[in-house]
């Protein structure tokens, strides 16, 4: 009677788990690769040039298990539960190194006044990547792919004092651009989610060093996602302003190239070398701008040499300095010691949260398994029990439900019980692994152990496996989550 009331106390503690993997939506979807129309069209995979350029780990990773899902829109997806829960922990983590940097969180609105971007020469400038809308007034908005012109058209009004000085404001939010050619599902969409930081100083060496303490923030927030990543000089692009640096997670199926001096250690974005070779022919009337890149090798921009190693990378996120470039034609002046009203010096900082969660996936993924840094997996443990009517099964699931209620307390929110036991333990540990469960909790046959229950313990990430009893395996997780807690 006493062993029926402890299981019947089991299954009424089962059944308020809150987190079961068969409650979850993830519909699972694998297609397979189109087939070419034509022969002429074909590649050596047998995949159409075009077809195949739009593929990427991550993107058929996510898709397969449900993480995110197709849309109606090209270049925009879905954040199924499993998707948007990395995504949280992901924009967490964001603003954790936001708020140690002494950074303020707003919320902008995502159309801007069209008239904002024409004062400062963005409109024409960017035209070809600008969503845009008309109200029933015959008015135009942008679907703001960045706020700068905003942030600058909020903060003039009304004019801040030098005590009110430095100022650093951000936002999460989603932003918008038409891309000619979305691809490789969440590295370049047309609907995306970014960290954009705007700071501003009273002068101009004041706000570099406001450049570098957030570079460095940058640096440390990369390198507590164990990503292989790098710093490099970049183009001031469309944005301008004095001075850029990206950074970059190394990856073959990255965009850009960044080159690195043997020389010198100087590390800079192949697009520098180019405009520099541009620039020098156009000074000297040598040759046409066409010829740049092919008249002589890649110089490094610093000393001059042509000792460069090349990388392929995917930029997450980049800075500007950008001096008065906005504040000047929009306004935003602020009032000195002398009563005089001047510009602000201004930076900026992107950095883009949903693609730096899709290189993560691309990076540390197997081809058939996902792999999350610990830091945003969406769930850091699994717990497997018993297949039902196995004889495992009468010892494993009360066992693996007191696990479940033990482990929800230390780890709030990151555990997930596997109850789908109509299946068998070897089928929901694959599924759990390709996911990128990091830490799976398996109650098989060992739980009949004549000296005592032992429970499995996959560590996904490493590879391995071993046995233990419940309460060490508890203490070893609480350990890793301390330690990742110390760490963001």
């Amino acid at each position: 009677m006493k062993f029926m009331h402890c299981v019947s106390k089991t299954i009424l503690h089962q059944q308020r788990c809150k987190v079961h993997m068969s409650s979850l939506y993830r519909p699972v979807i694998v297609a397979p690769p189109p087939s070419p129309k034509t022969a002429s069209e074909k590649t050596k995979k047998g995949v159409r040039k075009d077809e195949q350029d739009s593929l990427s780990k991550s993107l058929r990773l996510l898709i397969d298990n449900g993480v995110i899902g197709p849309s109606s829109c090209v270049g925009a997806y879905h954040l199924l539960p499993f998707g948007l829960k990395a995504m949280e922990k992901l924009t967490k983590l964001v603003d954790n190194h936001m708020i140690m940097a002494n950074c303020q969180k707003i919320q902008m609105p995502v159309l801007t006044s069209s008239s904002l971007w024409k004062a400062t020469g963005r409109l024409e400038k960017c035209k070809p990547e600008l969503m845009r809308v008309v109200d029933r007034h015959s008015k135009e908005f942008l679907l703001s792919p960045t706020h700068e012109e905003a942030i600058c058209d909020l903060i003039k009004n009304p004019p801040l004092s030098h005590k009110q000085l430095p100022q650093r404001l951000y936002q999460i939010t989603e932003k918008f651009r038409d891309e000619a050619r979305p691809r490789f599902g969440l590295l370049r969409g047309r609907q995306f989610l970014m960290k954009d930081l705007y700071t501003f100083d009273t002068d101009l060496e004041a706000a570099k060093q406001t450049y570098d303490e957030i570079n460095q923030v940058y640096s440390k927030l990369l390198s507590s996602l164990d990503l292989q990543w790098m710093q490099a000089h970049g183009s001031t692009g469309t944005i301008g302003g004095l001075n850029s640096h990206e950074f970059h997670v190394m990856s073959e199926i990255g965009e850009d190239s960044i080159l690195q001096c043997s020389s010198c250690n100087e590390v800079f974005n192949a697009d520098l070398s180019e405009d520099q070779q541009e620039d020098q022919l156009e000074a000297t009337g040598s040759g046409s701008v066409s010829q740049a890149s092919t008249t002589s090798d890649p110089k490094c921009i610093n000393c001059g040499s042509t000792a460069l190693s090349s990388s392929k990378c995917i930029e997450v996120a980049h800075s500007f300095l950008l001096g008065t470039k906005y504040t000047k034609p929009l306004s935003a002046l602020y009032i000195t010691e002398e009563n005089k009203k001047v510009p602000m010096e201004m930076g900026c900082f992107g950095l883009g949260v949903s693609r730096l969660l899709a290189a993560s996936v691309e990076v540390k993924s197997t081809m058939d398994e996902i792999r999350w840094p610990l830091r945003i997996a969406p769930y850091l443990v699994s717990i497997v029990p018993p297949k039902q009517g196995s004889k495992e099964d009468v010892l494993g699931t009360p066992l693996a439900v007191q696990m479940y209620e033990s482990l929800k307390k230390i780890l709030p929110n990151d555990v997930i019980y596997d109850d789908r036991t109509n299946q068998t333990i070897g089928k929901r540990l694959k599924d759990c692994k390709k996911l990128g469960i990091p830490y799976v909790i398996v109650c098989g046959q060992s739980v009949q152990d004549p000296l005592g229950p032992l429970m499995e313990v996959h560590d996904v990430n490493a590879g391995i496996s071993s046995l233990d009893h419940s309460d060490k395996i508890a203490k070893q997780l609480y350990d890793i989550n301390s330690s990742i807690k110390r760490l963001t």
